[in-house]
């Protein structure tokens, strides 16, 4: 059967709700959601962003890092708090240690300077199909959320493929990545959160046919009606879930929690939110987040 959706990247800057996007697309009946899939962005570093002279040289690399990175599979390591309930966990990945090995071996043997590309959308499709095959499913949608400095090279692979990009107040995104893995100062933050949303924002502008944007606030507020909205916009309106039903599912499955919301604005530290509000003012108004106001 022809596949009903184009392939699916999700990307946006950390703590902006990828997960939890993904994890709600996953409840379409065609979809399934793979995610945490950071051994594609170390593809690219290794073959598209290092020296040719390096090439069998990160070849061993790229083998011993899927030795690393498979041996716990099919489950991985995470930081999500108890609170955050995912249908799908903190991450899915329905391929086990030695599917994965046996796949990487097949091709990294084919792999050369000549065939870069193909060898790798073959593997990739391979490992992408092998994971919704076994998750019963047509179709995959995939997310990590360092995609966004990738998306270009994503195209590339899969020229009829849609990038959705989320976003959400840099403000709650900082505080939540403060609180995890850092860094603890506002400016510096300021600075990666424009970054990453800019990458993403950029990528939209080039190619809009295949960008999708989409905010976390939306998500928390309005599921169904987003991920209808990106139904829509993925050209798959006759295989939308049925509104009443994924309220249903959404209400049963999720927690949605509306205080994550602007928590920033009861943080007690309020010198560091005008820190960071004031070096991404500009983008915090084009966004509609609001910026610069005598209550910051």
């Amino acid at each position: 059967m022809e596949n009903v959706f184009p392939p699916i990247f999700i990307g946006g800057s950390g703590r902006s709700g990828t997960t939890l996007l993904v994890d709600m697309l996953g409840l379409h009946k065609d979809l399934s959601p793979i995610y945490e899939t950071d051994f594609v962005s170390y593809i690219i570093d290794l073959f598209y962003r290092s020296s040719k002279e390096k090439f069998y040289e990160n070849k061993l690399k790229y083998r011993k890092y899927v030795e690393q990175w498979s041996e716990l599979l099919p489950q991985r390591p995470h930081n999500k708090q108890t609170y955050e309930r995912y249908v799908h966990g903190p991450h899915y990945i329905n391929f086990s240690k030695q599917e994965m090995r046996d796949v990487t071996d097949k091709f990294l043997s084919e792999l050369t300077l000549a065939n870069i590309d193909k060898s790798v959308i073959t593997y990739l499709n391979e490992l992408f199909s092998l994971h919704s095959k076994n998750d019963n499913k047509l179709c995959w949608v995939n997310k990590t959320p360092a995609y966004v400095n990738y998306s270009e090279q994503l195209l590339k692979w899969f020229p009829n493929m849609k990038f959705i990009h989320i976003i959400r107040d840099g403000r709650d995104v900082a505080l939540s990545v403060r609180d995890r893995i850092g860094p603890k100062d506002f400016s510096v933050l300021a600075d990666w959160w424009m970054n990453q949303v800019l990458l993403g924002m950029s990528f939209g502008r080039k190619h809009p046919h295949n960008y999708i944007e989409v905010k976390y606030e939306d998500l928390i507020l309005t599921p169904s009606k987003t991920l209808n909205f990106i139904f829509n916009s993925l050209r798959d309106s006759n295989q939308r879930v049925d509104n009443n039903q994924l309220e249903d599912i959404i209400e049963q499955s999720y927690d949605l929690n509306e205080s994550m919301i602007g928590k920033w604005k009861a943080y007690p530290y309020q010198e560091e939110i005008f820190e960071f509000t004031t070096k991404s003012n500009t983008l915090l108004q084009y966004l509609e987040y609001g910026g610069i106001s005598k209550n910051v």
